[in-house]
Parts: C-alpha cells; structure tokens; sequence
C-alpha cells in the first residue's frame, strides 16, 4: 500500500513496448535497476507500468534492442496538477478542503461507549451531555481523567472506566460489578413452591423451606411442593412455632403435555412488486436536510433502513451522518402448500417447540405426538411425556386456628 501511494506521488506512465527481442528488453531493465509491473502481453506487444523517472533512464536499453515505445496513459499527482492546476479557482479549492478537513479535526464527533452490560450507551451518554461532554464540542476541553471520575461516582456499580481520544472519536471503555446486579435480592414476603402442573415427583432438592412431598408421590396442579413456613421444635419434638420465609428448592415434575398445531395448505405470501419509495435524510451537524420524503403511493410494502455516520479510515468521523430508507411494495397472493411441504413444516415447527423445551430444562422421555394431512389442513397432536422444573412460587396462606407464635426467619 505505501508502494502505491508513493509511485502515485511522483507520477507514472503506461507504456506499450514492440521489440524483436523483448526478453532482452526485460532483462537489461532489470539488470539496471528499472522497476517494470503489470507487465501484460497486447497482440505482439506487451504493456506494463513504468515510473516517470525510470522511463527517462531506457532509452539506451531502447536503442540496443529495437524497440518501439508508446504511451497509453498517464497517471498521479504530477499529472493531474498538470491538468487542473492551471484553473484558478481549482487550488484554492484544495486549500480550503484541506483547511476545512483540519478544523474538523478539533472536534468530537463521535461518542463511542463499549463494555456495558447492565446500563445502556444512551445512559452514559445522556450523563455526559448533563455534565457538558457531548457530541461537537471542542477536543481541547476533554479531560479523560474527570469523566472517568464523574462516570465512577455517578454510577455506583460500574467499578472501571477509560476514555481516551481517538481521533475525532470519544472512546469510554467501561467495566460494571456484574455480581452487585445479579445477586438476587432476598424476598421479604412468605411464598411457598408450588406445581404448574399435575405430575409425578422425580426429586426434590430443598434448600430453604420445609418439603411437603416425597419422590414418586402423584401431585396436582396448585399443590404446595415446599412449604415457606418451618417448623421449630423442643427437645421433645413437640412444634413450638413457625419460621416465615421464602420457599426455595429444585423439584422435578414428570408430567404430561399436549401439543397441537394446524397449517392450512392455503396460505398467504408475499410477492414484490418491483415498486419502490426511497427517502433519504442528511445529518450535518446538528440540522437534518430531507433530500428524499414522501409517503409511498402503495399501502403494503416493506422498509429498510440503512443508517451511518461517515468515517475516513477508522477514527476520523465526521459530522456528517445519512438514513436510507428503501419502501418496497407487496401483493399478497394465495398459494397451496404440497402435503409433503406442510408435513416438512409441521416437523420443523414441533423441533422448534421442542428446542424452547430443552432450552428450559425440560427433557422429553415419550413422545406420543402424531401428523394426521387432512383435507384441507395438516394437523399435529398428541401428547409427551416430559420430566423437568415445573415449581412457580405463590405467597402463603395465613395460619389458621392455631396459637402458635410465628417467628422471623433469620
């Protein structure tokens, strides 16, 4: 690459060599040092890319073997300067493109926040501009080091920031306590373990509370699985009084499910149109310039939007930013699915429900589950035997008829 752009400083020429011997042209050239590429055979002849200051030194090598030169192009900045530069206004431009491009580049124009796992970028930035640090103001005035500071002691859970410049680029790296967020909270309130669903007890794991039932023990929907409430005992085993708490275990459920789905063999679908309704706005600095609006003249169509802030190389964006939308226009048309298509699709429907299922933990160990293709539709059902979590908590009833004290669970 650095090749390239110096070659395309100091100028070069296409060049179409006819020679008897054009393997000795080639090889007195290298032999002198001259840099020859993109050598390409044309007809008898052949062409290649030579240096403006390489061609000057050819042409002894030129007279010993015979040849015959022609240019086919010129290329770089010597020539194009030789082909505007003599326009006034065309430099002038230059200048000022270049000044323009150095102004822009003592500004923020980008505010980039990576790390975030709990708040949101449009959080830390909303925090920035309260405390005058936004997008378009002055690089000179970022002082990393206070928003560093003022970020840690807004946000309480986030344990390490860096922001640095890049550019015209504001990059915050940030990295949150991640265990002061998804430590669960104790629960205040008693709550007892319930079934979702009637079943047959697998295990039960209790970690606080008291279990009401037993492996291999039938159990209905709504019945208390592990009890909030324990019970305090004297020496004598006698239940002196209940502890109030919050019902927490692993209990396993066999149970049965039912599953149904029906897929009409007539169905809907898109076809496009061809038709399309473009809108285009153009973000410089803070103003938007509407280039292309409009409401489209069909009803049914589908938007895709296209949005960017325009960037050179990997740091320098500028305040300039565009969104493309592109509204293309549907018809709905009726169409038949094949017996075999929807008995492909009813398969593909019950491994995706399937797969939210395992996703749960939830293991299915029958599957009693069948594809019937009627007249007009195909419809799977049937029932599976699944064995997985199936406790959801439900606050406990208040004790009655008794005069045992309740005691606060430690």
């Amino acid at each position: 690459m650095p090749g390239k752009f110096i070659r395309y400083l100091k100028g070069y020429l296409r060049i179409r060599i006819e020679s008897p011997l054009p393997e000795r042209f080639l090889n007195l050239c290298a032999f002198h040092g001259i840099i020859l590429w993109g050598l390409a055979p044309a007809g008898d002849a052949y062409e290649m890319y030579i240096s403006v200051k390489d061609f000057f030194r050819i042409k002894e090598i030129v007279r010993k073997t015979r040849t015959k030169i022609r240019i086919r192009g010129h290329y770089g900045m010597p020539f194009f300067f030789q082909k505007y530069g003599s326009r006034k206004v065309f430099p002038l431009s230059v200048l000022l493109a270049l000044a323009l491009i150095w102004v822009l580049t003592l500004f923020i124009w980008q505010i980039q926040v990576t790390g975030l796992k709990r708040h949101s970028p449009e959080e830390i930035i909303t925090f920035l501009k309260e405390t005058n640090v936004q997008y378009g103001m002055a690089k000179s005035r970022v002082d990393c080091q206070k928003i560093e500071a003022d970020i840690r002691a807004e946000f309480q859970d986030i344990i390490w920031v860096g922001a640095s410049l890049e550019g015209t680029n504001l990059h915050i790296q940030i990295k949150e306590n991640v265990d002061s967020y998804e430590e669960e909270e104790p629960h205040e309130e008693t709550a007892d373990l319930v079934a979702e669903d009637a079943g047959t007890v697998v295990s039960i794991i209790t970690r606080t509370g008291t279990p009401m039932v037993c492996e291999g023990q039938q159990v209905e929907k709504g019945q208390i699985l592990i009890s909030g409430r324990e019970e305090r005992k004297d020496d004598g085993g006698t239940v002196t009084g209940y502890a109030e708490g919050y019902a927490d275990g692993d209990v396993l459920l066999e149970r049965v499910v039912n599953y149904e789905d029906h897929i009409a063999y007539r169905h809907e679908v898109k076809t496009y149109s061809g038709k399309k309704k473009r809108n285009l706005t153009v973000r410089i600095l803070k103003k938007e310039l509407r280039l292309l609006s409009g409401k489209p003249s069909f009803s049914n169509y589908d938007t895709e939007t296209t949005e960017k802030t325009l960037v050179i190389g990997k740091t320098f964006f500028l305040p300039i930013s565009y969104r493309y939308q592109v509204m293309k226009a549907y018809d709905t048309v009726t169409e038949k699915y094949t017996r075999e298509e929807a008995k492909d699709l009813a398969n593909r429907h019950f491994q995706a429900w399937a797969e939210d299922f395992k996703k749960k933990g939830v293991e299915i160990i029958e599957n009693r589950v069948k594809i019937v293709l009627g007249e007009k539709e195909c419809v799977t059902s049937g029932q599976l035997t699944v064995v997985g979590p199936a406790g959801t908590h439900r606050p406990s009833e208040p004790l009655e008829n008794t005069s045992l004290p309740l005691e606060e669970q430690q």
